[in-house]
């Protein structure tokens, strides 16, 4: 009987690629309509038109919608249905400011190394992010905002803070997914990342956190800006 030299064989090996579930495609799917602003805040979601626009039954849709409410990014009423989440003025404020707390506590506890490695890895953002205004890509621009935004808070090192700033990731990114009608806001936030990435390269966290505190801020009213002109055009 044959045995494998487990130690060195085992170690040279790759595990399989397991193809995604239809559940997780259909998450994928209706996550990116939802965060790109193809589905709305507060549209209504049948089960049965998006299993017909996936190509799927509705069991895989009905586990993808569940997924997507632990995420936050649907709502349930038992009487109404399902809804895309959305939020009225003072819950937009109060995500922003623990969207803030995150970024900054993140920011603080930076070292000298791990401040500089940061920087680099968010100056290829900027660039990245640059090269998409230039085509004027708008979602590949708010993917890559939130890119900017997981690093800062993914270079702290700390799982629970990062833990808990990917529990409102997707709800700030469908958020933002308003402004891609406005492509001009683009340069001001790309600007404002060359800043706060600056300031951080520097060494200067408190100069960092004083302009995270404003880029965030003058995000939030953007943001509440395009509703309002949104809401008076409608």
């Amino acid at each position: 009987m044959r045995t494998w030299p487990t130690s060195s064989v085992l170690a040279h090996r790759k595990p399989l690629k397991q193809p995604d579930s239809l559940a997780d495609q259909a998450a994928s799917a209706i996550r990116t309509m939802i965060t790109e602003g193809h589905l709305p805040p507060g549209e209504a979601l049948s089960e049965m038109a998006l299993a017909d626009h996936l190509g799927v039954s509705k069991t895989p849709v009905r586990e993808a919608l569940l997924r997507l409410k632990q995420e936050g990014l649907v709502e349930t009423s038992p009487r109404r249905g399902t809804f895309v989440f959305r939020m009225d003025e003072p819950q937009v404020h109060q995500l922003s400011r623990f969207r803030l707390v995150l970024e900054q506590a993140a920011i603080a506890m930076l070292d000298t190394g791990s401040a500089a490695a940061l920087a680099g890895e968010l100056e290829k953002i900027h660039g990245q992010m640059n090269r998409a205004i230039e085509e004027e890509d708008g979602p590949r621009f708010r993917r890559l905002d939130t890119s900017f935004h997981l690093a800062i808070v993914g270079a702290s090192g700390n799982d629970f803070l990062i833990e808990a700033y990917t529990g409102i990731v997707w709800r700030i990114m469908a958020l933002l997914s308003r402004l891609l009608k406005y492509p001009q806001t683009n340069k001001l936030t790309n600007a404002e990342h060359e800043a706060i990435f600056r300031a951080i390269g520097s060494g200067a966290s408190e100069e960092a956190a004083r302009l995270l505190d404003q880029h965030i801020r003058d995000s939030e009213k953007r943001y509440l800006r395009a509703v309002a002109g949104e809401d008076e055009a409608g």
